[in-house]
């Protein structure tokens, strides 16, 4: 008789163990897919460890449940390998996510409920223990070209899965037994790679591979980044540049580095201070607007700007007033004929008049995507204008569209967000502008200096002959630094004030998010939690632990709830996983699971 230890591939809340376990007379291996009992419903499971029962005696005796046996045994061997489960558990810890909730997304959804052609499919697999290869060090190309290797997993941050079930599941176990290249974007990097192929990762620096609004919350790059250094399997990664993270873990760990020279145009910073704006184009200096009428029918341009919709907010002249969303802390924004929350999406008609003193003298504010188009369309007549945002290119097929219009010359100029410079396939622009990146500098994030530091470098790269930049902050070394001829200078200067004020790669972020049905209420509440953490530290003599707030959320209300949060900065190592990984997660632990944990956002 022998004692298993099985992951169940649903949701165990974190303060719960992690691994169930069950006895069987039969002899199992790990990764055999199982069936078991757990809280009166039956799950699927996958086996992690096994022990004889009489090595384990004390162990049930002592135990607070009474072990059941595992229900059937769904495969004859084992169909998930030794390294995605260790990969997966490693994953787990590192987020502070459950286990199985991870097992369970990183495999395709017939694992949870398999049926027998399937379960037929998976007696194809061979996911024995895989004989140890050489060290594989990580590659970072530093290039403007993206060459799509033969086999492998090759991970595309905007890539759309169009597949069905079916057809994801084919995929898996097609990868894992033949060469063969499997495109798509951050849910690829857990298939298994067919005697080790690579893992590619296309635009490395592109926050998208991060699951930012699903759970678990987690970052394909250092999943990949664990395959490599946890089981040797090549790694390759991509971009013209790569976050200021990445480059110091290179440095640090000495990956290969490959930099190919590419073409950079020249930036040209324009004082907004200095400039006198006329009424019909509002957002654009005299140079852009000279850039502008000189634009024939034969070239290219792109115009980049921050934010997407109509206007910014609407004020009432009178008294002031701002429209704002009844459930969200954030002002209304304006879309053509109607005003939308950008952040739970409602919607509402422009009104005529003031809401809170009747006036009609209403003043529009600001700007985006849907303004910039409306003033080119009124003003240079002789140009054609398409849009590239989230309201017009969502889908791959409206980003195709758009690329193609703009690939035949249909369209002279383009004006988009962050998703226009990581769209694929784009030509290099005749040359290109920055209506206004003051915006993203003014953001409550510790990156947002870096952040507008790459969105002027991919400019340079993606232009034939200049680039206009608009500031009201022209003395900020950000503008100063993007003009050098190499990005490595303002990578140092980042790095020595990342370490000055202990942000990553120094540290872990770990982002906690207390909600409350009113403000009080969440402001105790998340009072209450950071007490508890800070006794915490104190008790143990955890001074390396920095504990800050608790603090009124940047959104403090969405949807009808009140948001505050706190902040750990939590000491890693070079590779940027947590030290002493077991006192971090026993801190976090003493956080109610009803409030979120984000790490490394």
């Amino acid at each position: 008789m022998y004692l298993y230890s099985v992951i169940p591939l649903t949701y165990i809340p974190k303060q719960q163990g992690q691994y169930t376990h069950y006895f069987s007379p039969l002899l199992l291996q790990t990764g055999q897919l199982v069936e078991v009992n757990l809280l009166r419903r039956r799950v699927r499971a996958v086996v992690f460890e096994r022990a004889s029962i009489k090595e384990q005696k004390q162990t049930i005796k002592t135990s607070s449940y009474a072990l059941k046996k595992i229900q059937s045994v769904l495969t004859e061997k084992p169909v998930v390998s030794k390294e995605i489960l260790d990969i997966v558990v490693k994953t787990a810890t590192h987020y502070y996510e459950p286990v199985g909730f991870v097992l369970s997304r990183a495999l395709p959804a017939h694992f949870s409920n398999p049926t027998k052609p399937f379960l037929q499919e998976l007696q194809a697999l061979d996911c024995g223990q895989e004989k140890p290869t050489t060290k594989s060090r990580p590659v970072l190309h530093i290039t403007a070209q993206l060459p799509t290797p033969a086999s492998g997993l090759l991970l595309q941050p905007y890539k759309q899965t169009t597949l069905s079930q079916k057809q994801i599941r084919q995929q898996w176990i097609q990868s894992a037994t033949q060469k063969s290249l499997v495109q798509g974007n951050r849910s690829v990097v857990f298939f298994p790679t067919y005697k080790k192929s690579a893992i590619t990762i296309e635009n490395e620096n592109n926050s998208a591979y991060i699951s930012q609004t699903q759970h678990p919350t987690i970052d394909a790059r250092f999943v990949a980044y664990l395959r490599n250094t946890r089981h040797n399997t090549p790694l390759h990664l991509y971009d013209t540049i790569p976050r200021v993270e990445t480059l110091y873990r290179a440095t640090q760990h000495k990956w290969v580095v490959k930099k190919t020279k590419y073409n950079l145009a020249p930036l040209h910073i324009i004082d907004m201070q200095k400039q006198s704006i006329s009424k019909n184009a509002i957002f654009f200096s005299a140079p852009m607007q000279e850039s502008l009428k000189k634009t024939t029918s034969t070239d290219r341009v792109a115009l980049f700007i921050h934010r997407r919709g109509l206007y910014s907010a609407l004020v009432c002249k009178k008294c002031s007033y701002i429209p704002y969303c009844n459930q969200c802390s954030r002002p209304l924004i304006q879309h053509t004929n109607q005003l939308v929350c950008h952040i739970c999406s409602q919607k509402q008609p422009v009104p005529l008049k003031c809401e809170q003193c009747g006036a009609t003298h209403i003043k529009h504010l600001g700007g985006g995507t849907e303004l910039v188009e409306t003033i080119l369309k009124k003003t240079f007549p002789h140009l054609t204008v398409a849009r590239f945002d989230y309201d017009t290119a969502s889908t791959q097929k409206q980003r195709a569209e758009i690329i193609d219009a703009y690939i035949q010359n249909k369209t002279n100029i383009l004006v988009g967000t962050q998703a226009m410079l990581n769209a694929p396939n784009l030509p290099q622009f005749s040359w290109s502008g920055v209506v206004m990146l003051d915006t993203i500098l003014n953001l409550p994030i510790h990156n947002a200096t870096e952040q507008a530091f790459t969105i002027l470098w991919r400019l340079r790269t993606k232009t034939k002959n200049r680039v206009l930049a608009q500031t009201y902050l022209p003395h900020l070394s950000v503008f100063s630094d993007a003009q050098k001829p190499s990005f490595e200078p303002f990578f140092k200067s980042q790095l020595a004030l990342k370490k000055a004020l202990y942000l990553p790669p120094f540290c872990q972020i770990i982002h906690i998010t207390i909600h409350g049905k009113n403000e009080p209420h969440a402001m105790r509440n998340a009072t209450i939690v950071a007490n508890s953490l800070k006794n915490y530290t104190k008790t143990h003599n955890l001074q390396h632990i920095h504990i800050l707030g608790p603090a009124p959320h940047y959104i403090y209300q969405q949807k009808g709830v009140y948001k505050w949060y706190i902040i750990i900065k939590y000491p890693c190592n070079t590779h940027g996983e947590a030290r002493d990984v077991a006192i971090r997660n026993a801190l976090l632990a003493l956080v109610p699971p009803q409030y979120n944990i984000h790490i490394d956002l």
